[in-house]
């Protein structure tokens, strides 16, 4: 079974109905894919595996096979950007390992393989790529037999299903196709409805110009640049790039989303779940130590926009779809501001969530109705502008989460921007502290092995109860639950001055 997955964060979906205007123009997209990456003479257009046999050089870290298009590499700043983002995902599979108490399929010399190997990297041209003996980068880049070595162990050790519970099925890894600009991006998907149809229902919405990844198949394409803030541009040209919202915001991006991508490619017959982005940010903090990517980039500033159906990724979300509220232009930029984004999350937003707490007990005490609050549970919404206030509370986790409903329009995106830190401190606790901070891996190695036995009768709930002893969430704080021993962790952490 095959997902067309699309994650970003779903609540700023731009839908649209069968009788409204298209906006990107999907045929011509392909059009100029097919010009650029195909035989001329060719009648039909050309398979994946030769665009990418043509124009992409391979390189493989563990679980994943970069594809990377020759210009990133012969060009300066772009094998920068590479290098950063081969560092930080070699970093991601020594954590990958760590999380499955598989360290010791590592040694030293593997762990540091890609990153000193990569120090010594240069700008190739398009000659020399087409010169050498293969397309793996290993074959393009000066390399060590002792580095080629490293790098295919690594690759290997992950294929072990004796020590990694999580392998991608049939030893094959997740392939993650880059896309530099915003444009090849939109080609991208232009091309997938050529060759396959059924793709064309997948991929070909509008709201594909907002996107930041989507799925061929088992392969992930994952693009560079935000789209732009400025609204829809149908050329794609213009773009928002990722150093302007920080500096290793690129290479944080492609770990958040290259583990997103594992966490689905080694269980392909499961749904999505709720958790999976979580982790994927831990994941993110761990590899890069601060996580400031942005979810659902671009969607905010839409307009009376509809949603598609989508799963309840967030607490009290419509599984049927719904009309979302209007943004101003500026939305974006007041997300990278915002409050629930201080210390990008090099705590695991243990502070931004602490003073959370605090913020939601000082505006109780002069809000009418609200004099009786859980303290420790109850959090304070804002609308873009900082004004107003709505409260929000747990459970924000388990079955009764979805019996919450989604705060007023006009404090969704402060409510999306904090439940990105909110999860992501759960999960980030969980493996550090949990309900046992002598000895937090113990349980949180057999949380994520046991991913692995999660099916469509053993859910990620039973999982967490069958760890830990006790559920992942209840009604409110009188029922023993990992959310309310959070939530108590939050308000007993010392207090750090902004």
């Amino acid at each position: 079974m095959r997902f067309a997955l699309i994650t970003t964060l779903l609540v700023f979906a731009v839908g649209q109905t069968p009788e409204e205007k298209k906006l990107v123009d999907f045929p011509e997209l392909a059009k100029a894919f097919v010009a650029r990456h195909c035989d001329p003479k060719a009648t039909a257009p050309c398979k994946l595996e030769e665009v990418l046999a043509r124009d992409y050089v391979r390189l493989p870290i563990g679980p994943f096979d970069l594809e990377i298009p020759h210009a990133m590499v012969a060009d300066k700043p772009g094998l920068e950007n590479l290098r950063n983002i081969a560092v930080a995902l070699s970093l991601a599979v020594n954590t990958w390992a760590e999380w499955q108490n598989a360290q010791s399929s590592f040694s030293v010399e593997m762990i540091s393989a890609v990153p000193a190997w990569s120090a010594h990297w240069k700008p190739v041209s398009e000659a020399v790529i087409k010169r050498a003996k293969s397309r793996d980068l290993t074959d393009v880049m000066p390399t060590t037999d002792a580095e080629r070595a490293l790098v295919k162990s690594i690759e290997e050790a992950c294929d072990k299903a004796d020590k990694f519970a999580l392998v991608v099925p049939e030893s094959r890894q997740l392939r993650l196709i880059l896309a530099p600009t915003r444009l090849e991006f939109m080609q991208w998907n232009g091309y997938t409805g050529l060759f396959d149809e059924k793709l064309k229902g997948v991929n070909w919405f509008d709201d594909a110009n907002q996107w930041m990844q989507f799925w061929i198949g088992w392969d992930l394409v994952i693009a560079l640049e935000y789209a732009s803030w400025n609204g829809f541009d149908p050329s794609f040209k213009e773009a928002q790039p990722m150093k302007k919202v920080g500096p290793g915001v690129m290479a944080q991006h492609v770990v958040q989303q290259a583990t997103y991508g594992l966490l689905r490619a080694c269980r392909p017959t499961m749904p999505e779940s709720r958790y999976e982005s979580a982790l994927a940010m831990v994941m993110t903090i761990e590899a890069c130590d601060e996580v400031d990517t942005i979810e659902g980039a671009g969607g905010v500033s839409t307009s009376g926009a509809k949603t598609k159906p989508y799963s309840r990724f967030i607490p009290g979300g419509n599984s049927k779809g719904g009309t979302l509220p209007g943004r101003s232009s500026a939305g974006l930029s007041s997300i990278v501001e915002s409050r629930w984004r201080k210390g990008h999350g090099k705590d695991g937003f243990v502070q931004v969530l602490k003073n959370g707490q605090a913020e939601a007990v000082k505006a109780a005490k002069s809000t009418k109705g609200m004099e009786a609050i859980d303290p420790i549970a109850t959090f304070v919404m804002h609308q873009e502008d900082n004004s107003g206030a709505h409260f929000v509370h747990a459970p924000f986790f388990g079955p009764h989460a979805d019996e919450q409903e989604y705060p007023p329009g006009d404090y969704i995106v402060d409510f999306a921007e904090f439940f990105r830190a909110y999860k992501t401190g759960f999960f980030y606790w969980l493996e550090h502290e949990g309900i046992d901070p002598k000895e937090p891996s113990k349980k949180w190695n057999e949380l994520v092995r046991g991913l692995s036995t999660v099916d469509d009768k053993i859910s990620f709930d039973d999982l967490v109860l069958k760890t830990y002893g006790i559920p992942v969430s209840g009604k409110d704080g009188n029922e023993d639950s990992l959310e309310w021993h959070f939530l108590k962790s939050l308000a007993n952490a010392k207090a750090v001055k902004n």
